[in-house]
């Protein structure tokens, strides 16, 4: 009898320690493939690569079907007019909860989302769950096109978690399905940009998304969305430039010779925004981010170049 009971017990342990040892090598593969996945991207990004430091790429085209990912709080990406490829899949660049960051001089085409910035969300709300937004992002100097959304800001509804305070200026978001969408989004700087031949709107900001200013933006064969709520397309002198809204034809007189239509532009959307600037006169149609060579800068102090395209309809 005390034999059974001693040959039950060592099988009980005999048991404890083959599933210890299996827990064991589990968790190991888990860590050895987050250090196999997480390769910083260098001078010369590869597919998945992470971004948690200054970078600067070597100018070229690098072809990412994954794309890569900013993984650090107050660094700057720049491309140096590099051009990211996608296979229609995935997103470009993804900023998941990281702030203070800055994208540059990219060229980012055929994704699901050319940029994306996103938040971390366990799966419950409250202080025992991981909570954290992609604040006070900038992303400049930058070409988003033939992608289905060109810039994408998801905040997380469930626990009311916002993106906030982010800026897209001095870019063009031209040729995607949608050219810029803020989903939860708050506060966000929307300005100097083109927007150009996106096939549904250049802007479309849903219903819960407010406080976001979209303003000295030139909206080129597109329109715009808003079903949010406060959200301004005007600034104090400044408004936007609608191509379908230049002429006295099209309902834009300017009777004061100001350079400004007389009347708002309404924007389409359930809010019921107006434009109550909407610009005439020198309009940029196009921004070409070029390759910047470093201590030849034409002027001193600067460290980007960039070319445009412009027409004068005043």
């Amino acid at each position: 009898m005390g034999q059974n009971k001693l040959s039950k017990k060592r099988r009980r342990i005999r048991l404890i320690n083959l599933l210890i040892m299996a827990l064991i090598f589990y968790f190991s593969i888990i860590v050895v493939a987050k250090s196999v996945s997480a390769v910083e991207c260098g001078s010369i990004p590869t597919d998945g690569c992470d971004v948690t430091q200054d970078t600067t790429f070597n100018t070229g085209t690098y072809y990412l079907s994954n794309g890569l990912n900013v993984k650090a709080d107050g660094i700057t990406l720049d491309c140096n007019s590099s051009t990211l490829v996608g296979l229609g899949s995935n997103s470009g660049i993804t900023n998941t909860k990281y702030d203070n960051t800055v994208i540059t001089n990219c060229i980012v085409k055929n994704y699901t989302n050319g940029i994306r910035l996103l938040n971390v969300y366990s799966g419950g709300c409250g202080p025992f769950y991981a909570h954290d937004s992609s604040n006070y992002n900038t992303i400049k100097n930058t070409i988003l096109t033939n992608n289905s959304i060109g810039l994408l800001s998801l905040g997380e509804p469930n626990c009311d978690l916002y993106n906030i305070y982010n800026k897209l200026v001095n870019s063009s978001v031209k040729y995607n399905e949608e050219g810029v969408k803020l989903i939860y989004s708050k506060f966000t700087n929307i300005s100097q940009n083109v927007l150009k031949n996106n096939f549904n709107n250049g802007i479309n900001i849903t219903s819960d998304s407010n406080g976001n200013s979209i303003f000295n933006n030139d909206f080129v064969d597109n329109n715009a969305s808003d079903s949010g709520i406060n959200n301004n397309w005007n600034t104090s002198g400044q408004g936007n430039y609608w191509s379908n809204y230049d002429t006295e034809a099209e309902g834009c007189y300017d009777s004061d010779s100001n350079l400004i239509c007389d009347t708002p532009y309404n924007i389409s959307g359930s809010a019921g925004s107006k434009d109550y600037l909407p610009l005439l006169g020198l309009q940029i149609l196009d921004i070409i981010p070029i390759q910047v060579v470093k201590d030849v800068d034409m002027v001193k102090g600067k460290t980007t170049l960039v070319r445009s395209i412009i027409k004068n309809s005043g």
